[in-house]
């Protein structure tokens, strides 16, 4: 990004190339020819410059040389870096001494073209203290490129933050994208102060608005979030998909998580597919995990759980716990390798082992279920549903309370599943709130209340569980435990019913007859 921006600095000069060719490039060229040295500078400029028409870097190389030979600064740099940019090593040897000279000089951009040498040149070159004492001369002198790779340096030392922050301030206040993206950073990272959130909206807009996708990310965060401005998600959107069409991998995952999610869009899954996809292959872990599902689950594609597979490995490759579960989990079905399962069981326990409350649970779900080279073990599964229900994590509080309920490795109690039940239902767990609701409505270790039934029947159909949305459909028709509703009960008929529940499609039909 830096030798990007000092591509462009070399096309800024304090001539003006404001005269016509060819006619004013005809005096020029005969005054270099007598020699001038100003002339020859300036015809090595427009040789090196003019893309259309002059572009003709050995005849550049030849006037820089008769300027530089005469003693000019400018002519001296920019000779030196056509020949650092050589392939050459005397080549590169003789340039850097030419830039060095018009440094020493006090030329601003050999300066900072010396200190950027200093700073990402190889270990034989490599002197961060040189760097900073270069970039500082240019700095001095008003380049804002020197002013933010100072401000840059000093900061990555832990030197001089106040120093760094206001060299930084000076280069964006210059209109330097990256400057000013670096200040929104830097003023976003103080997340208790509204004032500094507020300011650091302005900055990456300022670098958003030249095109830097990394501050149209940013930018598009905050606006998403509401952190420093109000919360518009058209906003983020318009600097998301800016930012996307760049290839900035985050972006395009986001906008994938928004059509996914129906985040002020109405929902797109195949939208969101897309984007995901783009992300994922650009490398983004949580991309490919994404996709991975959309593609098991046919969700906005075609089901093809062998490409599900593939991007669940590539992100499991990275080390990402969710997808490795979801190969072991594909494998237990028999929609994937076996050998997956083989290979995660001991990362899994290793997760456990560290403190993983996911990792906790799958081991528990492998263990109470047995199976491709996992000993069914009830005890070693209560273990491990035990520690993970003491951090709370409501699948686990589930198994527990299934485990009482059935006396599954341990003795029967239904009281006990009732308790561990609703633990998991208060939880969010649709299973657990359906089987809560079936407590109620049985009655037995509960006592009998068809108003409390429907409420978490509600709730786990809401949660889009099939069974509690069948079961739902069924009370609002007859009056069960809620005011009769019809066209309600239609409703929830209808889910369940979209989702291959059998029962819920004759029950949707018979209702249909009657209206």
């Amino acid at each position: 990004m830096i030798k990007t921006e000092l591509r462009k600095a070399l096309g800024l000069s304090n001539l003006d190339f404001s005269f016509k060719f060819p006619e004013e490039i005809a005096a020029i060229k005969l005054a270099a020819d007598q020699g001038d040295a100003q002339a020859q500078f300036t015809l090595g400029l427009a040789l090196f410059h003019d893309q259309k028409a002059f572009q003709n870097l050995a005849e550049a190389t030849k006037w820089f040389f008769k300027a530089s030979e005469q003693g000019h600064v400018g002519a001296q740099f920019y000779l030196g870096y056509l020949r650092v940019s050589s392939q050459a090593p005397e080549e590169q040897t003789e340039g850097l001494r030419l830039i060095r000279l018009a440094a020493e000089q006090g030329h601003a951009l050999a300066q900072f073209t010396l200190g950027l040498m200093f700073d990402e040149g190889d270990d034989d070159c490599r002197d961060k203290e040189q760097a900073v004492y270069w970039y500082q001369k240019s700095a001095q002198q008003g380049l804002a490129l020197a002013q933010y790779c100072l401000g840059i340096s000093l900061l990555d030392r832990g030197l001089e933050s106040s120093e760094a922050i206001n060299w930084l301030r000076q280069a964006a206040e210059q209109g330097l994208a990256l400057a000013q993206y670096n200040m929104g950073v830097f003023l976003a990272s103080d997340e208790k102060d509204d004032q500094s959130q507020a300011e650091a909206v302005q900055w990456f807009r300022l670098a958003a608005e030249q095109g830097l996708d990394v501050a149209q990310y940013n930018l598009g965060s905050m606006c998403h979030d509401g952190v420093g401005v109000a919360k518009n998600i058209a906003e983020a959107q318009k600097w998301y998909l800016l930012a996307a069409e760049q290839g900035l991998t985050n972006a395009q995952f986001n906008l994938g998580v928004i059509n996914r999610e129906g985040d002020g869009v109405p929902e797109n899954l195949a939208e969101a597919a897309k984007w995901f996809r783009l992300a994922a292959e650009g490398g983004l872990v949580n991309a490919q995990l994404s996709l991975g599902v959309m593609l098991r689950d046919g969700l906005g594609v075609p089901q093809d759980k062998d490409q599900a597979r593939q991007w669940f490995r590539l992100a499991a490759d990275q080390g990402d716990l969710e997808a490795k579960t979801n190969l072991v989990v594909m494998g237990w079905e028999g929609d994937g390798d076996p050998q997956d399962v083989v290979e995660v069981v001991t990362m899994l326990v290793q997760a456990a082992r560290d403190g993983n409350v996911d990792a906790t649970h799958t081991l528990g779900v492998m263990y109470f279920e047995g199976g491709h080279g996992v000993t069914k073990s009830l005890q070693e599964a209560f273990s491990l549903f035990q520690q993970a229900a003491a951090r709370g994590h409501a699948p686990s509080r589930y198994y527990i309370g299934l485990m009482f309920d059935y006396g599954e490795g341990v003795t029967q109690n239904k009281q006990e599943a009732a308790k561990w039940y609703r633990l998991a239902a208060e939880g969010g767990f649709p299973q657990a709130q359906l089987e809560l609701g079936n407590l109620y409505y049985d009655g037995g270790c509960l006592e009998e209340n068809k108003e409390e039934a429907f409420r978490w029947y509600r709730l786990a159909a809401e949660g889009g569980h099939v069974t509690a949305q069948f079961y739902l459909g069924s009370m609002l028709e007859s009056g069960d435990g809620a005011p009769k509703d019809l066209e309600e009960s239609l409703k929830w008929y209808r889910l369940a019913a979209d989702q291959g529940h059998v029962t819920a499609r004759e029950s949707l039909d018979d209702l249909l007859k009657e209206f």
